[in-house]
């Protein structure tokens, strides 16, 4: 099975670690696997190490020549099918497939914001619908999204999974280290926090985030009189980052199905996630708590029950860990895109 892969982002995040995951899991070792991603980022080589060769794309951007040259590659490596990754992989993914290649397409979380630029986007994925018929959803939230904005008519659910330990590395301490693991984006609404930081009092408590991006300047800028939070910057590390904090904390406005929260968990770290879309298969299985996203005061009350409460940090470790090991781990995730890759040819 020959299968080109393109991303336009190969930088630290959910994606591109995402897709580093399924080309380096064990069951893609049969698949004979391609890359389309940008040159010169943190995951680039990683992600072009475990393929049988690479075509570099512009980071977040269409080059019709790219295109042109993606078409040839396929010719010449005899590509079977396509599975992109992203709205902007995603673009030419389905263009590619008007040339008889079929097409897998992995939306990686779905937002529409109510702006021209906006509108813009959400009608051009209306309209690339049309050259492909197999779509997957990272979670039933995103598929209902993907559903309700007419992107896709049907999809496959294929939730993220991460590598899990098989003995939970937690332990309970008395402090109180809140990890952040993020892009410093509007998404991510670390502006949020920093906003309910400012109007609450909280002892004993500190916030430490590692992660950069597009609002990083700002950010810094807002949060210069908050002393209990500090950003680290860029991990490549992310797993060292978790096991030194004591919780792991989500301010995200939405998600498709995070893995920053699935690491945490495979980490054993307990988790206070908002009650946005991406997060509710982690309430079903009641492995988090949840605090109202835009409520300082409940944000303040769930972190001080944390705090105290060490039976309940304790127990939400338990079951995190347990549902990373037995439902959503690597091997499962990669299992589950391959039987997609086999309805499809």
């Amino acid at each position: 099975m020959k299968v080109l892969f393109i991303s336009s982002r190969a930088d630290i995040g959910g994606g591109p670690k995402h897709l580093l995951d399924l080309l380096s899991s064990d069951a893609f070792s049969k698949v004979e696997k391609y890359v389309a991603i940008p040159r010169g980022h943190e995951l680039s080589s990683a992600i072009s190490s475990h393929s049988n060769g690479a075509l570099f794309i512009p980071h977040r951007k269409f080059s019709f020549w790219r295109f042109i040259l993606l078409i040839i590659f396929c010719r010449e490596k005899g590509i079977q099918l396509i599975h992109s990754h992203g709205r902007g992989a995603g673009v030419y993914s389905r263009l590619l497939s008007i040339f008889g290649i079929p097409v897998v397409h992995t939306f990686h979380g779905i937002h529409h914001e109510r702006t021209f630029i906006g509108n813009l986007k959400l009608n051009i994925d209306r309209l690339l619908k049309l050259l492909a018929e197999h779509y997957i959803c990272v979670s039933e939230d995103e598929k209902e999204k993907a559903l309700n904005y007419g992107v896709c008519s049907e999809a496959y659910v294929v939730p993220n999974g991460v590598s899990c330990t098989p003995i939970n590395p937690y332990t309970v301490r008395k402090t109180l280290k809140v990890g952040l693991l993020a892009r410093l984006s509007y998404q991510k609404g670390i502006d949020i926090l920093i906003s309910h930081l400012n109007s609450i009092t909280l002892k004993d408590i500190t916030f430490q985030i590692a992660g950069s991006g597009e609002n990083e300047l700002q950010l810094k800028e807002s949060a210069k009189e908050t002393e209990a939070l500090t950003f680290l910057g860029k991990t490549l590390e992310p797993r060292s980052f978790l096991l030194d904090c004591d919780v792991f904390l989500s301010t995200s406005r939405w998600e498709g199905f995070p893995l920053s929260v699935l690491e945490a968990m495979a980490c054993g770290i307990p988790c206070l996630l908002p009650d946005v879309t991406g997060h509710r298969l982690f309430k079903e299985n009641g492995c988090a708590l949840f605090y109202d996203l835009h409520s300082a005061i409940d944000f303040k009350n769930k972190l001080e029950q944390l705090k105290s409460d060490y039976e309940l940090r304790l127990n939400l470790s338990k079951k995190g860990h347990h549902l990373i090991k037995e439902s959503l781990n690597l091997e499962s995730m990669a299992n589950r895109t391959i039987s997609v890759y086999q309805k499809v040819l």
